[in-house]
C-alpha cells in the first residue's frame, strides 16, 4: 500500500536572528533588515556601539511577489536587494513574508512588556505620570503575594528584582497581574 501525504506549512514562527537565516535576508539590525516592510532603518550611537532604529514613517509592505523578484535579483547580482540575499529554502513551500511571524516571547514578553516596565521603573522618569514610585512598587509586591499562580510556575518576583526576570516572569506579569493590578492602582487617566 502506498500513501501520499500532502503537507502545507501554515506559519513559520522564529525569533529575529533565526528569521534572517531561514529567509536568507539581512539581520534585523542591518539596513532593510525588517522582513515585512521596505523601511531601511537608521543607525544611532548607543553606548559604545550603535543600534538600528525604525521611526514611525510608513513604508510599503513586502509581499511574496516582491520577495521572489528581489531574491532573484540578489542571486544574479550576488548582493542583497532591499535586505534579501537570495532565495530561501522555504520559498517553494510558503508565501514569504506573509506566513512569517515573530515569536511572542521576544516580540511581546521580552520586547514590549520589558521595555514598558524598564521605562516605568527608570528613575530618570520620576517626574513623568507613568513612573512607578516606590509606594507603587510596594503595593505591587503585596498584591502579587495573594495571587494564585498555576502549579507549573513560581511566585512573582519583586519589582526590586526585575533584573532577574526572564520571559516567563514578564509573561505571567502581563497575563495574571498587570491588568487587575493596574485597574486598581493606576490613575484613570493612565489606565
Amino acid at each position: 500500500i502506498e500513501y501520499y501525504v500532502n503537507v502545507k506549512i501554515a506559519l513559520c514562527a522564529c525569533d529575529l536572528p533565526a528569521i534572517a537565516n531561514v529567509l536568507n535576508i539581512r539581520p534585523y539590525n542591518a539596513e532593510f533588515g525588517c522582513p515585512h516592510c521596505f523601511h531601511p532603518g537608521s543607525r544611532i550611537k548607543c553606548g559604545k556601539g550603535t543600534a538600528r532604529i525604525y521611526d514611525n514613517k510608513v513604508y510599503e509592505r513586502k509581499n511574496s511577489t516582491t520577495y521572489i523578484k528581489h531574491s532573484f535579483l540578489a542571486e544574479r547580482s550576488n548582493t542583497s536587494v532591499f535586505g534579501i540575499r537570495g532565495k530561501s529554502v522555504l520559498s517553494n513551500y510558503m508565501c514569504i513574508p506573509e506566513q512569517i511571524v515573530v515569536d511572542v516571547m521576544h516580540c511581546i514578553y521580552e520586547g514590549v512588556v520589558k521595555s514598558l516596565l524598564s521605562i516605568s521603573l527608570n528613575g530618570n522618569h520620576r517626574n513623568e505620570h507613568f513612573y512607578f514610585r516606590n509606594n507603587f512598587r510596594i503595593k505591587f509586591d503585596e498584591y502579587t503575594k495573594n495571587i494564585e499562580v498555576p502549579h507549573d510556575r513560581s511566585k512573582f518576583l519583586s519589582f526590586n528584582d526585575i533584573n532577574l526576570w526572564n520571559a516567563r516572569q514578564y509573561k505571567y506579569f502581563i497575563l495574571y497581574s498587570a491588568i487587575p493590578f493596574f485597574s486598581k492602582f493606576l490613575n484613570s487617566d493612565i489606565y
